[in-house]
């Protein structure tokens, strides 16, 4: 299942006249990603994730950290996120399941009609049927840990971060009152 995202000749104007300003918002967007990740690789319960040395380059369009909630007395994820929207910080959970637990796998009939499994078989020369398949440890990581922030919050400058960072301490340091 698929969107079309063709863009108009209106929107296309308006990315052609932003397009020089990509590789300094990039620059900057990296800086403070990693500026941010040093202040959260600070915190109890807060895991960053790892940059693996084959990347050389990020655009950090999105910045992804895991929240641990035993760090932070069992405050579930949501209303992690709610305070931290709450201090001014937009956050996302990001995707609330794992990949396997999307409708088109788990009831392909009705998204996809009556040969679903037909889209699913061409590779491995039979019907595959995901309905059964698991994934605890994503599917934890989707429902309780992931924190998603936008690649806007880092246009700003390292004070920006810091809010982030300091957020995330005044909740560590509420949690335990927090119902």
């Amino acid at each position: 299942m698929s969107w079309n995202y063709r863009l108009s000749e209106f929107q296309a104007a308006l990315l052609l006249a932003g397009l020089g300003r990509l590789e300094a918002q990039t620059q900057r967007r990296a800086a403070n990603a990693a500026y941010l990740t040093q202040r959260l690789n600070q915190i109890e319960g807060i895991r960053t994730l790892r940059a693996e040395r084959f990347v050389t380059r990020n655009s950090y369009h999105l910045y992804i950290f895991r929240y641990m909630g035993a760090g932070f007395a069992r405050l579930p994820r949501a209303r992690f996120l709610q305070a931290l929207r709450a201090e001014g910080i937009p956050t996302s959970p990001g995707y609330t399941r794992a990949l396997p637990e999307h409708p088109l796998f788990r009831h392909p009939a009705q998204a996809l009609g009556e040969k679903a499994y037909a889209a699913f078989s061409h590779a491995y020369g039979r019907a595959i049927d995901f309905r059964g398949v698991r994934c605890p440890v994503a599917e934890r990581i989707c429902r309780e840990e992931t924190v998603w922030l936008s690649q806007s919050v880092f246009l700003g400058k390292a004070d920006d971060m810091d809010d982030v960072a300091e957020a995330i301490l005044k909740i560590k340091a509420h949690a335990a009152g927090v119902p």
